[in-house]
């Protein structure tokens, strides 16, 4: 099982999720949440921001719908 001896740098992220139980694993694997953690410690100009996390979906705001085609 690639857990033993992972080769891909893939196997080794899923043995890091398996087998490692660092607490600051979950927080890194968070985007919103590595982000507030970058932030205080580097400043907030340092950090891409976010245009959109959670429940309402892009296509609710500025976001326009295209056609099936991929033309309007």
């Amino acid at each position: 099982m690639f857990a033993e001896k992972p080769r891909r740098s893939t196997e080794r992220v899923q043995r890091c999720k398996l087998v490692d139980r660092d607490p600051r694993i979950s927080q890194s694997i968070d985007k919103v949440a590595v982000k507030v953690f970058a932030a205080d410690l580097l400043g907030k100009h340092w950090v891409t921001p976010t245009f959109w996390s959670g429940a309402p979906s892009p296509t609710a705001g500025p976001y326009r719908r295209l056609s099936p085609s991929g033309r309007d």
